[in-house]
Formats: structure tokens, C-alpha cells, sequence
């Protein structure tokens, strides 16, 4: 049975993947700034192993202090060259009646909540396309507080059950890196905030050798009618990967805050936990 609290519900699938797996994976994304008290406390109740936060925690995303412009950050995304009807018009409904409907942004609210996050399991964390740099103070923070920064990186990650690779793959992605990452012995788990660069970069290619793939970022196409979501960045109205599990490894979470301009309908918002399927006698 899921639980609840307030407006965040506890979605669970169960894999049977490779050893070394953790027992019990925690999914978290797109909190973008906002208050995460209730997903704290069912994560306290949950007591995962490990905390995936694929993305877009922090809103680290103005030009007057980051070397990225919002123009290079959309060519990342190729938001300009393939969705720049659909994305004028995502920016016009967050932006009219935001006030009344999206929950404020709070200064800090995604750093406080990963550090608090990482006192109930190890978080590692992988970065969005609203976390375009990070300010001193935050390197310091996650130093001090062991949150696991993987900006186009992987660890080694031992657990009960053995020895596990994560890895994150940013917005600014390094396909060099995940090459190399993918070509690693052992079970792999990536963290991509991106479901879009799962199609582009992963599925049916050679880099096609992870065992869980764990996504944010498109917050379940924010209206819901079912399994279909309605509309999502990178992907357009009724996009192909928006919400759930997919090809029996990729799975994403219809995040942790509402920023847009109107509500969420059939989409709560969601932390997810991933179990190992226990074997049988």
C-alpha cells in the first residue's frame, strides 16, 4: 500500500537486477528550491540504503552569477532547434498565474533538504538543467555533509549485497565519460535527470549496459490522464517517457514541488522506492 503525506505519495516498483544491488533505492528530484518536509519524513519511514537526487534541487540558474547563458543551456537541451513553439509556450503558462498556483521558492530549501536527506541514507546526487553552477559554499556543504556530487562522474558504492556503480549524467553531458562509465564490469546504476537522453544517448545503442537508469525533470507532464502525461520539456505534448517504469530499467519520478503557473492534476507529487525483488526457494 503507498503512502502519503500531505501531497506526497510513496510510489514503489520492484526490480531483479545485478548483485550489489541496494535493498532498497530512494528516488527524489525536482524539489527546485521549495519546502521538502513532507518527502523528508517519509523518507525517514522508508529507511532506504541509498537516495538517487537526479536533479534540479537547487535553483542555480541566473546569468549574473554563472558562466552559462539560458541560450547555451537550451542548446544542451535542444530546445531551440526541435521544441521552440512548445517551449514559448511552457514559459507563458509558468509564468501567467504562477503566483496563484506554484509553491514559492524558498532561498536554500534544496540544500537544506539534501543535507538533511543525506543523515537518513548516502545521497548521491546528479545534476538538472536549473543547476548550471554551484556556488563555494555549496561544494563546501556537500563536503561536510557527504552528499555525493556527480556532475558527469561515478563511484564505487558498496553495500550489504556487494559492490554497485552509480553515476551522473548532467545536462551538459559527457558522452566520453559515459562510455567509459558504461563500459565498467559490474552492476550500474545512472542517474540522469534527463528521461530525453535515455532515447537519445542509451536505449538500443552500445551504451545500452545499465541495469537501472533513474530520471526527473519533466515532473510527470504536470497534467495526468492515466499513464499519459500531457505536455513535458525536450519531449513535447504527450511525450514518450514521462512518468513510471520503462524497458524494465528506466524509471521516473514525477518530482517534488509544483513551480508551475497551474496545478497538477492526476500527479501528485512522489518519492519513489525501488526494492530488490526477493529470490524465491
Amino acid at each position: 500500500m503507498s503512502q502519503k503525506k500531505g501531497n506526497t505519495i510513496v510510489t514503489r516498483y520492484k526490480i531483479n537486477s545485478g548483485g550489489g544491488m541496494p535493498q532498497k533505492i530512494a528516488l527524489v528530484t525536482d524539489l527546485h528550491d521549495r519546502s521538502g518536509q513532507e518527502a523528508l519524513e517519509l523518507l525517514r519511514k522508508e529507511k532506504p540504503d541509498l537516495i538517487a537526487a537526479a536533479g534540479d534541487f537547487m535553483e542555480r540558474c541566473d546569468e549574473e552569477n554563472g558562466i552559462i547563458t539560458s541560450a547555451e543551456m537550451e542548446r544542451w537541451q535542444e530546445v531551440t532547434s526541435r521544441h521552440r513553439a512548445m517551449y514559448k509556450i511552457i514559459k507563458t503558462v509558468t509564468a501567467v498565474g504562477r503566483k496563484f498556483w506554484g509553491e514559492q521558492q524558498q532561498r536554500g530549501a534544496g540544500l537544506k533538504f539534501l543535507i538533511q536527506a543525506a543523515k537518513i541514507a548516502p545521497v548521491c546526487y546528479s545534476v538538472g538543467n536549473h543547476e548550471w553552477y554551484f556556488l563555494p559554499e555549496d561544494y563546501r556543504k556537500f563536503k561536510e555533509n557527504h552528499i555525493i556530487l556527480l556532475d558527469n562522474e561515478d563511484i564505487e558504492f558498496i553495500t550489504d549485497s556487494g559492490r554497485v556503480l552509480i553515476g551522473g549524467l548532467s545536462t551538459r553531458y559527457d558522452l566520453d565519460w559515459l562510455k567509459r562509465f558504461g563500459q565498467k564490469k559490474g552492476t550500474k546504476i545512472l542517474l540522469c535527470h534527463h528521461p530525453e537522453y535515455y532515447k537519445k544517448f542509451i536505449r538500443g545503442t552500445g551504451l545500452d549496459q545499465f541495469d537501472l537508469v533513474l530520471s526527473g525533470h519533466v515532473h510527470g507532464g504536470q497534467w495526468r490522464i492515466g499513464t499519459c502525461g500531457i505536455l513535458a520539456p525536450g519531449q513535447g505534448f504527450f511525450p514518450e517517457y514521462c512518468y513510471g517504469m520503462y524497458d524494465k530499467k528506466l524509471i521516473i519520478s514525477g518530482g517534488l514541488a509544483n513551480t508551475a503557473g497551474v496545478p497538477r492534476f492526476g500527479n501528485p507529487k512522489e518519492i519513489v522506492i525501488i526494492e530488490q525483488e526477493k529470490e524465491r526457494n
